[in-house]
């Protein structure tokens, strides 16, 4: 829940930091790419209309189990283990 409310973008996407907060533009670039890699955040790959309208027809649905994961401390990475 809070991990969709952050990263589910309905809006135009103005920027790299708005686009890598964006669930639906991290599925659709490797859907038509093939990959995801820092350079498709750039505004030359964020320009294909493919993008925004691949966007438009995806939907995200909550897993409980990563929510629970997600607010549980327990279970944030630690670089000791």
């Amino acid at each position: 829940q809070a991990c969709l409310a952050h990263h589910r973008q309905a809006r135009p996407l103005a920027n790299p930091a708005d686009r890598d907060h964006c669930i639906q533009y991290m599925m659709a670039v490797p859907l038509i790419f093939g990959r995801l890699s820092a350079a498709d955040y750039e505004d030359t790959v964020a320009a294909d209309p493919r993008i925004d309208a691949l966007r438009a027809r995806i939907h995200c649905v909550e897993e409980p189990q990563f929510t629970r994961d997600y607010l549980d401390p327990r279970s944030a990475p630690s670089p000791t283990r």
